[in-house]
């Protein structure tokens, strides 16, 4: 098997089952022995039955909150994602945004809340909707699997369909969990520069193989997720790639949770990950968390955020 990256040969090949849903189906992988990236050999012809309705990102947000509760989660927000709001600070300290790290991606990329923002791979869109509460004005979502295009109100429009469905041009891109999905990986990445701004910032979270987890579960590391994981990137094959297309590498933060061990130790027992709320206790998920964020500080977790920028041409 060669690597569809750097077209080296294969370090190993493991078989990998479907575990989120419990289904079994078993799948081949196999790990890059230059560059480190883990591949699945032989996609699915139908990937869309791997992405059903109850699909995690599908999920809509609760159709009523109360007004109380409202103006809290938008205070938060807006200290999440701008930085401002002493009181919005103090919420997100007591009531942390659900996503690890999310107070780092507008600050370091200084993203204003009328720059053009584009979510690849949004699902229904739950960031998008939490960026227009914070007040951002100007977002756009594509995804391929979701049943039909969502309006955003005075914010913007999730679209069903690829990249190549997009146009214009976007001052930040993200990639939340998303390009992992994605075959054409070149592609994405050359695409993704055709569509930022001179000076815009790409922000492409994903696992990584070049971790801990992968080491220590191989079969059984939960972010495998076979099928629908293509690819699953070392930090060495991600930079590689984004450099390829024209892409500087600014930083790598590494931002693994507890999931790395709780959901890898499910299927190492041969159960799914809906058994994932049952399985332990709160003192172990925060021995898995002191872990995470000691995996993370030495670069060694099974996650991490890459800030991409496209170079100002020269005058």
């Amino acid at each position: 098997m060669k690597c569809r990256l750097c077209h080296s040969d294969a370090r190993r090949s493991v078989p990998v089952r479907e575990m989120m849903f419990g289904t079994g189906e078993s799948f081949e992988y196999f790990e890059c022995g230059r560059c480190g990236c883990v591949q699945l050999a032989t996609p699915p012809a139908d990937m869309s039955r791997y992405y059903p309705a109850e699909y995690h990102s599908f999920a809509e947000p609760p159709s009523r909150i109360g007004a109380w509760r409202s103006a809290l989660r938008r205070r938060r927000n807006v200290a999440v994602f701008t930085g401002r709001d002493l009181l919005g600070g103090v919420l997100a300290a007591v009531y942390p945004y659900p996503v690890a790290g999310a107070a780092n991606w507008f600050r370091r990329s200084s993203i204003a809340p009328t720059a053009r923002v584009l979510d690849v791979g949004c699902g229904a869109g739950l960031l998008l909707r939490d960026l227009a509460i914070a007040g951002f004005t100007n977002l756009t979502g594509v995804d391929p699997f979701i049943a039909a295009d969502i309006d955003l109100p005075s914010a913007g429009r999730i679209r069903k369909g690829t990249l190549a469905d997009i146009s214009g041009e976007f001052d930040l891109i993200m990639l939340h969990h998303s390009l992992e999905h994605i075959p054409e990986q070149r592609a994405t990445l050359a695409r993704i520069f055709e569509l930022l701004a001179p000076g815009g910032w790409c922000l492409i979270r994903v696992p990584v193989a070049s971790s801990w987890a992968w080491q220590h579960y191989a079969a059984d590391w939960v972010q495998l997720d076979a099928p629908r994981h293509y690819f699953l990137h070392s930090v060495g094959s991600l930079r590689a790639l984004g450099e390829a297309v024209g892409l500087e590498l600014d930083a790598v933060v590494h931002d693994s949770t507890e999931l790395q061990f709780i959901g890898s130790e499910l299927y190492r027992t041969n159960r799914p990950l809906s058994a994932l709320d049952s399985s332990y206790t709160r003192a172990e998920r925060r021995r898995f968390r002191a872990r995470a964020k000691q995996l993370n500080a030495q670069r060694r977790g099974d996650q991490a955020a890459f800030y991409f920028r496209r170079p100002v041409a020269p005058m």
